[in-house]
C-alpha cells in the first residue's frame, strides 16, 4: 500500500492531499503547473508481484519437486 501510495497522484482541487513526503514519485515528476505523474497501480502491482514471489519461492519449487517425483513413480515423467 505504501508503495502504490507513494505513486498516487492527488489532485489539489480533491479534499483529500497526500503530504509530500508520502508521494515521492508524484512529487519528482511534476511539470510547471504541479502535476505529476500517476504510477500508483504500475507501482503497486510490481512491488505486490516481487512481495508474491519472494514470499512463494521456497514454497513452489519444493511443490515443483514433489510433483515431478510422483509423476515419475507413476510413469508419467520420464525418468
Amino acid at each position: 500500500m505504501y508503495a502504490a501510495i507513494s505513486a498516487l497522484y492527488v489532485n489539489p482541487t480533491y479534499y483529500f492531499r497526500v503530504p509530500r513526503w508520502m508521494n515521492e514519485v508524484t512529487d519528482h515528476t511534476q511539470d510547471a503547473y504541479h502535476y505529476g505523474g500517476d504510477f500508483s497501480v504500475f507501482l503497486g502491482l510490481g512491488v505486490a508481484a516481487l512481495v508474491y514471489l519472494v514470499l512463494a519461492w521456497r514454497p513452489l519449487h519444493k511443490e515443483a519437486a514433489k510433483q515431478e517425483e510422483l509423476l515419475k513413480e507413476q510413469g508419467l515423467l520420464p525418468a
